[in-house]
């Protein structure tokens, strides 16, 4: 695995615990959407789809939460508020122009979603 790989995995972790239902019950009631007991593969991938884009929404509230001074990019000052964000910093900033965009986030954000929803 690349290191912009395990990097866009640990930045999920909290997104993924934000938007995951307490409990293995909990998370197989949700993906068994019909109630029948069983988790057919488009309920698997209806809940991941949904997963997904509370994680991305969650991404979205952080990343303007951390942009203190909103001009569309996370510093290095303002990353170290997320421990997670500063020491991932250099492999997440791709264009290396010193400065974490929205879209660098959530590209990492996508890679890491992938490969949740390949294992």
């Amino acid at each position: 695995m690349k290191m912009p790989v395990l990097v866009a995995l640990a930045l999920i972790a909290p997104f993924a615990a934000h938007a995951q239902p307490a409990g293995a019950g909990a998370t197989f009631d949700a993906m068994d959407g019909n109630g029948d007991g069983q988790i057919s593969r488009a309920e698997y991938a209806s809940y991941l789809s949904q997963r997904f884009s509370e994680q991305a929404e969650a991404m979205d509230a952080a990343f303007e939460q951390i942009d203190a001074d909103r001009n569309g990019l996370i510093s290095k000052e303002e990353a170290a508020a997320v421990p997670a964000i500063a020491s991932a910093f250099d492999a997440l900033d791709a264009n290396k122009d010193g400065g974490l965009s929205k879209a660098e986030m959530q590209d990492a954000l996508s890679k890491a979603q992938a490969l949740q929803g390949a294992n």
